[in-house]
């Protein structure tokens, strides 16, 4: 036989070779139970098979785990059964979770080590699982994508999504309660087929997310098949037989959160903490530890029902837009009742300062407090250069968050003090809020802070909580500037703009007494 027949022989036989394979794998496209069986060699305890029962059975899946209990394992599993057993033109998975070392160490961590389990077993996965976290099939038209990571950016996450989707595309959110807003939109975007489906799946130990919301909202919450597992559901705790034999069993036990490691949390947390119920019994608690308004101040300030009186001239507060996809929130504040009474985005300065001066005349505001932190400054000088403010009847008072506060032993800066100022407001019945404004309601919820070296009040940043998958609490900071008391300023005119009161406590102001 010439070397030309021999190579063609061979190319046949290995094309023959592989449609066998794929043909065996495809016989489990709607059994992934038994592929797991069959291919992998591994098994799943009963809430893992629950999980996938409900991935099988519904366009969107949300769970909400304990600690250690097989979570990104069954995501692992899914993928991989997902592209051993889909049509590779037809078939995508997007994988995301916080930080691009969790897709890399957990998730992908996984697939490597699934496709090498079926590899010894003779049935070799297609494809090749490279160190840029992508699964890629390899063709005579370039590589194929099954798989590839996404992590959350700055960028626009919706818009870097285009593109991506397949007639039957798979979303899967690890550690989802990390995860901003955006990513869950996205997702959203892209799993538009009919065998399209999403999975989101963390612990809850975060409120004020996008998934809790999936878990909390009746509106969000009837779209989503919804599962719990807590510490409790183990096979640790069941004693279920997962392995026939004795030493599987005993290997797969230990991958899970133990009986010891549950009772010693309970010693070291209580079981009323907020980390017990999310670490173990996988439940979003009522507040966190670090929760800066509690439940108490939040029904206090909801009870409160303040009439606005007429006599009483409004004080508006602004939070000002730092990027071109966030929002500018505009609250007033009429005797301790507070009202959101504008939003918008994508206006320039000049256009925002108009915006808010149109608002002021209108309710006949007499002080217009922004945060000049920022692009905040550049609206205060905006009001100051366009003619039509020059009979303005409101004053604007310069707050500026990072400067120093009254007493640096109790409050970080000014945007502590001010937020602890808030809160006792409402504690003391003071300030009547809207519980239907949803917005301020949830960042409410998901403020939290934490103690400085010298024991004072330090909020949990905006960068800090985006990154946590929290929204920006911008309507929340707009709220608290419309609550700040300029009025004692003697001397005061309309049109003026003065420093905050903040100022007086830091010797770097970032404005002068008079602007003028």
């Amino acid at each position: 036989m010439s070397s030309t027949s021999t190579y063609l022989s061979s190319v046949v036989s290995g094309a023959i070779d592989e449609m066998r394979v794929r043909s065996r794998l495809r016989v489990y496209q709607d059994d992934p139970e038994a592929w797991l069986s069959d291919v992998l060699g591994k098994r799943w305890y009963s809430k893992q098979a629950e999980i996938v029962s409900a991935f099988m059975g519904s366009p969107r899946t949300a769970v909400k785990s304990a600690n250690g209990c097989g979570k990104s394992a069954v995501v692992a599993d899914l993928i991989t059964w997902i592209v051993a057993t889909g049509v590779p033109s037809e078939t995508l998975c997007i994988v995301s979770a916080p930080t691009l070392s969790q897709i890399e160490k957990v998730i992908f961590a996984y697939l490597k080590v699934n496709k090498g389990l079926a590899d010894v077993r003779g049935l070799a996965i297609p494809g090749r699982i490279t160190e840029t976290l992508a699964w890629k099939l390899d063709g005579d038209n370039g590589a194929e994508f099954l798989v590839f990571g996404k992590r959350p950016s700055d960028q626009d996450i919706v818009s870097s999504f285009q593109g991506t989707r397949k007639r039957n595309t798979y979303v899967f959110l690890d550690e989802a309660g990390g995860l901003p807003t955006d990513m869950f939109t996205a997702a959203e975007a892209v799993a538009t087929g009919a065998g399209s489906r999403i999975l989101a799946i963390g612990n809850p130990d975060r409120r004020g997310t996008e998934f809790h919301r999936i878990f909390t909202d009746p509106q969000l919450s009837q779209d989503w098949a919804l599962n719990t597992i807590s510490a409790f559901d183990l096979p640790t705790f069941t004693d279920e037989s997962v392995y026939p034999d004795g030493e599987d069993q005993k290997n797969f036990l230990n991958g899970l959160t133990s009986v010891d490691w549950v009772e010693h949390k309970k010693r070291a947390w209580g079981e009323d903490s907020a980390r017990y119920k999310a670490k173990v019994l996988g439940e979003f608690p009522d507040e966190a530890d670090n929760t800066f308004f509690p439940q108490g101040v939040l029904d206090t300030a909801y009870d409160c029902n303040f009439e606005a009186d007429g006599a009483v001239l409004p004080v508006l507060g602004l939070d000002v837009a730092r990027f071109g996809s966030d929002e500018n929130v505009l609250y007033e504040n009429i005797g301790g009742r507070v009202r959101r009474i504008d939003s918008w985005s994508k206006l320039d300065l000049i256009e925002t300062a108009r915006r808010v001066h149109g608002h002021a005349q209108r309710v006949m505001a007499t002080v217009i407090n922004i945060d000049v932190n920022g692009v905040g400054g550049g609206v205060v000088d905006a009001l100051l250069r366009l003619d039509e403010f020059g009979d303005a009847a409101y004053s604007v008072g310069a707050i500026n968050n990072s400067s120093s506060s009254p007493d640096a032993t109790r409050w970080l800066n000014a945007r502590a003090w001010h937020y602890d100022s808030f809160r006792e407001m409402m504690s003391d019945g003071r300030l009547d809020l809207d519980y239907d404004d949803n917005e301020l309601r949830e960042e409410l919820i998901s403020q939290t802070y934490k103690f400085s070296q010298r024991g004072a009040i330090q909020m949990t940043s905006k960068d800090e909580m985006k990154k946590s998958g929290l929204s920006s609490p911008d309507n929340l900071d707009a709220a608290i500037l419309c609550t700040i008391d300029m009025a004692p300023r003697e001397g005061l005119q309309p049109g003026d703009v003065v420093m905050g009161v903040e100022d007086l406590f830091d010797e770097h102001s970032f404005y002068t007494d008079t602007y003028w």
